[in-house]
């Protein structure tokens, strides 16, 4: 149980990095786009949706999917290692 958890965080930062790279070449993209076509520049209007979800969903919003994912994982570690030292103690027999 110990090893699936610790599975799931190196898991969850792979998709992190990978999730990082991708959005970093999309900004990159959108920035060049609204060089060569300024009309099409849509940064103030992403900032206005930012701000408003960040007024609505205070909470949801400023707490990463990625973190709680890496959480959960940590749980089910620190919940392996604890049931395996409580059977090798031999508790409840």
């Amino acid at each position: 149980m110990a090893l699936l958890g610790l599975f799931g965080i190196i898991a969850c930062y792979k998709y992190f990095e990978r999730f990082d790279t991708h959005y970093r070449r999309t900004k990159m993209i959108e920035l060049k786009l609204a060089e060569i076509h300024p009309e099409v520049d849509t940064r103030l209007e992403w900032e206005k949706i930012r701000l408003r979800q960040r007024k609505e969903l205070w909470l949801s919003s400023r707490v990463q999917i990625f973190t709680l994912w890496v959480v959960l994982h940590a749980v089910v570690v620190v919940s392996g290692v604890t049931l395996t030292i409580l059977i090798l103690a031999g508790v409840g027999h």
